[in-house]
């Protein structure tokens, strides 16, 4: 067995927890064969790596990898040829917090693992999303979320700041613990 890719080539990876197989992706690449055959190697080719964050069924729903957790996504008997074309590679994470995973890939002799160099977040507090947390957002979402409480549509955003289905009174706390306390704190990095 060999696996070859081309630059066009897309290597998607999905991760679900530690485990490899059976909670997130690995690429085995094994076999023998004639002496230059290719058979174990695995040739990159300068192909691309995308990789996930999911939660398939069995996974661990609050599986969040932390800066420099490793996870091995190829192995090869006979080793590996070439590089990704993408190093590092990202991946933004739907949801509440919207954390952005920034992977380093690492190429060993016989395998290819990537290793979380940074996770940051996106910040609720930052409402009118101008990239600064200020007054302002305190009023804008204080404005949506009167409205929003009182039958009348949003304005900017959502005051479902817990994504409940409703705008209720927890949103105004939910809101208030992101400002004092989430948003200072929310960026990790090996950097």
């Amino acid at each position: 067995h060999r696996y070859s890719a081309t630059p066009e080539s897309t290597l998607r990876v999905s991760l679900g927890g530690p485990l490899p197989g059976s909670q997130h992706d690995q690429l085995i690449v094994s076999g023998s064969g004639a002496p230059g055959s290719g058979a174990g190697i695995a040739d990159l080719g300068g192909g691309t790596l995308e990789v996930a964050i999911q939660d398939p069924i069995g996974n661990d729903p609050t599986f969040a990898p932390q800066v420099n957790d490793e996870f091995v996504i190829i192995t090869s008997l006979n080793g590996v040829v070439g590089t990704f074309s993408n190093n590092p590679v990202t991946y933004k994470v739907a949801g509440s917090l919207g954390a952005t995973y920034t992977w380093q890939v690492l190429y060993n002799t016989n395998d290819v693992r990537i290793r979380v160099a940074s996770v940051t977040y996106d910040c609720l507090a930052d409402f009118n999303n101008n990239g600064v947390v200020s007054v302002q957002d305190l009023y804008d979402f204080i404005s949506d979320w009167h409205a929003q409480t009182h039958g009348q549509p949003q304005i900017m955003n959502s005051a479902d700041v817990n994504s409940s289905g409703a705008v209720t009174t927890q949103d105004m706390f939910d809101y208030f613990s992101i400002l004092l306390n989430v948003c200072a704190g929310l960026s990790n990095s090996t950097n």
